[in-house]
């Protein structure tokens, strides 16, 4: 069997999918992460301004303090010892 080369995007695929193995394998949670194609998807602007709508929503306090929030729950629901 004759291996077929990887096409552009099949080749970005696989580099993703293993830049998210390795921050797993780091403790990292990197099942939701964000790509500047989903800003793209529902509006005109070039990379760098997606990557500014991404960080200026993603770094938010209101966000941040949301997430903690849901830990906390999450965490009590379990009955995790807080330390």
């Amino acid at each position: 069997m004759k291996n077929t080369p990887l096409s552009e995007a099949e080749m970005q695929e696989k580099e993703s999918w293993n830049a998210k193995k390795i921050l797993e394998r780091n403790g990292y949670y990197a099942i939701n992460l964000w790509h500047i194609d989903d800003v793209k998807e529902f509006y005109e602007c070039d990379d760098e301004t997606a990557k500014v709508v991404l960080h200026m929503s993603l770094t938010h306090q209101g966000i941040i303090s949301h997430i903690w929030d849901r830990i906390d729950y999450i965490s009590s629901r379990l009955k995790l010892k807080k330390i």
